[in-house]
């Protein structure tokens, strides 16, 4: 962290480094919310983290990732838990027109409409 010269003698610019050093050093004690910090009563936490983003939003999230979990997990689908892919076969028949160190606008466009 290093601090201008040319702006300590701004009451403003002294008081933001303030602030940015109490952070900095406090960093892993508190996190501090810049909208509506005020009207929280409960900070909303997950495995002991608290969640930062929009809550409704991360609780889809978490839905739809053990939703998918659920499904891939059912029995019918274990005979794709170990699959035996050939990934240089598979790369070198999508990228039958180029080699395969180059890349070509043309090509992508070509592969976006498959």
């Amino acid at each position: 962290m290093f601090k201008v010269i040319a702006h300590s003698d701004d009451v403003s610019n002294n008081y933001v480094d303030n602030l940015v050093k109490k952070a900095h050093l406090d960093q892993d004690r508190y996190i501090v919310f810049q909208r509506d910090a005020s009207m929280m009563k409960v900070l909303p936490c997950w495995n002991g983290i608290i969640i930062e983003n929009k809550l409704r939003s991360f609780l889809k999230n978490i839905c739809n990732y053990k939703g998918l979990e659920k499904f891939i997990n059912l029995n019918r689908n274990s005979k794709y838990h170990q699959l035996e892919v050939d990934w240089t076969s598979t790369f070198s028949c999508l990228n039958c027109d180029i080699n395969n160190n180059e890349t070509s606008v043309s090509s992508s466009k070509m592969k976006a409409q498959k």
